[in-house]
């Protein structure tokens, strides 16, 4: 992408921040996974470039261990920047200290609109010496994000202090922060009438039922919050219970009890939603809510106009609870996504929940993962799917529908265009299944993606998937590796599967698959490279050679030209690297761009490789240098000595003279 540096180090990151290159508005440094940081002191020289720049919008140094001194130096080259609107410092062990001098960097700036501190570890104190800082500052920051901060309810209210009568936040997030009940009313009450916040982010807070008070008043006065995440907050029977016995208190509380406590948090939270205008977003993943706190959200969802997502994942609600749901969205026209994972619905919950969507006219996603809803439940579902002109992506992974519940689902899609993409993951399906899917494929042309991972699909059914790729169906290449993973030595030794290499889609994962297996793939080889150079991405390309094990042996000059015409001269090199005769190397395709030196390329292939990939990664510059003086004057020995040859003065005097110009 243009305009984007990323996961580069910083040495290639300096000269075009130095020339202040006018493509470069977006540079990610962050750190991956066990590579180098920059850490406090390599930071120095990024942030002497960084004073002088006046392009870059966006900068990500996530991971890299500056420490509050490293923040002090990069936000004191910042002071008085007008460019920068992003700035992505997570996880780099900054601090309460660091937070002052990151404060101090940013007073007076009027640009900056999002600023991520996540896992930095700033504790209570330094909330509040955030805040305080960009409150005098008068920063019109839009986006906030101190995510796993380790803030507390003390945090959280010196933060709540600060947000009384801002105008500019409209993203916060602060999940991970161990806010608690208490935490969460201070901060309600701080964005009391507040008019521009539109995403809260409250996750893993341990709010509970008591904690979600609060927040529920919070939406039936708060006129702007359009997206609410209260994922993980233990606002449910099982989520009071860890609470209680976590802290020691009322050990003896029995069931009843504990089931009256979350009707009341989510009563609370369903008040709130039940005269809210304005939420559009509300997770409520994993909070322990059975088939009452459903009974209670479906009250508050009778009726809203303005909720268009809603996530249950991992909530006990059972087929009553789901059922009580349903009933509240019949005939919901704004509801577009419904996310229901792990709730135990079973078969006579997905026909409730079937019969309750006729007239949800906007839902465009359901999500039932995991809710063994069997062959009859999918069935229901299939009715549904029948008529049905607006669902787009529909999952049913891991619900034991098997080959009967395929072939329902097949048969109801005949007529159906509007869905895109079907999950069938971990179902069971055999070759039998997969062969009416690729029938249905036959005339549905709506059908883009189809998740057929871990089913029981042998050799009859791959040929079969290799009949839904030409009908233009993504099967998607993690899909097709679980397919292979639990497969027998009658798939690896099928024609079908050898004849999926010529698909470019797929041929990277079929080959190394073959490989393993030691099925020999050379004579199909040489069609595969050209299929995959004449319609395969840049990565895609990389990813096959390596995958097939491919050497320059197998390119003729032709197709080493056209993988260089389309961007990939890189990818070239890696499969040249791996052994080759071709007569190409100097082509002007494949060293566009840099001179190789006559008398690198006299030494060979490994030569160039060498000196082109070097290049390449230093961003080495290349003049061509024409040497002039009178004869003898010691032109060749400089040259001589250029190259890295020896000298050798006591011979200087016999050394032949060199043929010049004449």
């Amino acid at each position: 992408m243009a305009g984007e540096l990323h996961n580069l180090s910083v040495n290639k990151a300096l000269p075009r921040l130095r020339a202040n290159d006018p493509t470069l508005t977006r540079l990610d440094l962050s750190a991956v996974s066990g590579g180098k940081v920059i850490g406090p002191g390599g930071v120095q020289r990024l942030a002497d470039v960084l004073r002088g720049n006046t392009v870059v919008e966006e900068l990500h140094l996530a991971k890299h261990e500056l420490g509050p001194d490293g923040a002090g130096r990069l936000l004191g080259a910042l002071r008085g920047n007008t460019t920068l609107k992003v700035l992505n410092l997570g996880e780099n062990g900054i601090g309460e200290e660091g937070m002052g001098r990151i404060v101090d960097g940013l007073r007076g700036n009027k640009t900056l609109e999002r600023l991520h501190l996540s896992r930095n570890k700033i504790g209570a104190k330094g909330a509040g010496l955030l805040w305080d800082g960009l409150e005098r500052a008068s920063l019109t920051l839009k986006e906030l994000n101190l995510d796993q901060n380790e803030l507390g309810s003390e945090g959280v209210g010196r933060l709540a202090d600060g947000l009384r009568g801002n105008t500019t936040l409209e993203v916060l997030s602060l999940a991970n922060n161990e806010i608690g009940k208490e935490g969460a009313r201070w901060l309600m009450d701080g964005l009391r009438g507040n008019t521009t916040l539109k995403y809260l982010n409250l996750g893993w807070n341990e709010l509970g039922a008591e904690g979600l008070g609060p927040v529920a008043n919070g939406l039936l006065v708060h006129t702007a919050l359009e997206r609410l995440n209260l994922e993980e907050n233990l606002i449910g029977e099982e989520g009071a219970e860890r609470i209680w016995q976590a802290r020691g208190e009322f050990p003896p509380l029995q069931a009843t009890l504990l089931a009256t406590i979350v009707e009341e948090g989510v009563g609370r939270l369903a008040d709130g939603l039940r005269g809210n205008t304005t939420l559009k977003y509300l997770n409520l993943k994993s909070n322990g809510i059975g088939p009452k706190g459903a009974e209670k959200l479906a009250d508050g969802l009778r009726g809203n106009t303005t909720l268009e997502v809603l996530e249950l994942k991992h909530n006990r609600i059972g087929d009553e609870g789901v059922g009580q749901l349903a009933d509240a969205l019949r005939g919901n026209t704004v509801l577009e996504r419904l996310v229901l994972p792990f709730t135990r619905i079973g078969r006579h919950g997905a026909g409730l929940l079937a019969s309750g969507l006729h007239g949800c006219t906007a839902l465009k996603e359901l999500d039932l993962w995991a809710n063994y809803i069997g062959v009859e439940g999918a069935g229901r579902i299939a009715d549904w799917l029948r008529d049905n002109t607006a669902l787009k992506r529909l999952d049913l992974g891991r619900n034991m529908i098997r080959d009967e519940g395929a072939g329902l689902l097949a048969d109801a899609l005949r007529g159906n265009t509007a869905l895109k993409e079907l999950h069938l993951a971990e179902n069971k399906i055999g070759d039998e299944g997969v062969g009416l899917l690729a029938e249905l494929l036959k005339n549905n042309t709506g059908l883009k993606e189809l998740n057929l991972k871990a089913n029981n699909i042998r050799a009859e059914g791959m040929a079969k998937i290799d009949r839904m790729l030409k009908a233009n169906v993504l099967i998607s290449e993690f899909d097709i590796k679980n397919v292979l993973e639990m497969a027998d030595m009658e798939l690896v030794r099928s024609a079908a599967l050898q004849k999926l290499l010529q698909h470019s889609q797929l041929g990277k994962v079929v080959a190394g698959f073959l490989r393993i297996h030691g099925v020999d793939i050379t004579e199909t080889l040489e069609g595969t490279i050209q299929d995959l150079v004449e319609t395969a991405t840049s990565l895609m390309l990389a990813l096959h050679f390596n995958e097939m094990n491919v050497g320059g042996e197998h390119f003729s000059s032709e197709l080493l030209r056209m993988v260089c015409e389309k961007g990939m001269r890189k990818e070239a090199l890696n499969v040249l690297r791996r052994g080759t005769s071709c007569a190409s190397l100097e082509s002007p395709p494949l060293t566009q761009g840099f001179a190789v030196p006559p008398s690198v390329v006299r030494q060979g292939s490994d030569a160039v490789i060498g000196w082109i990939s070097r290049a390449e990664a230093e961003a080495v510059p290349t003049i061509k240098v024409l040497v002039l003086g009178h004869g003898r004057a010691g032109k060749t020995t400089l040259i001589r000595r250029l190259l890295g040859r020896t000298f050798d003065a006591s011979g200087v005097p016999h050394t032949p003279s060199t043929c010049g110009v004449e």
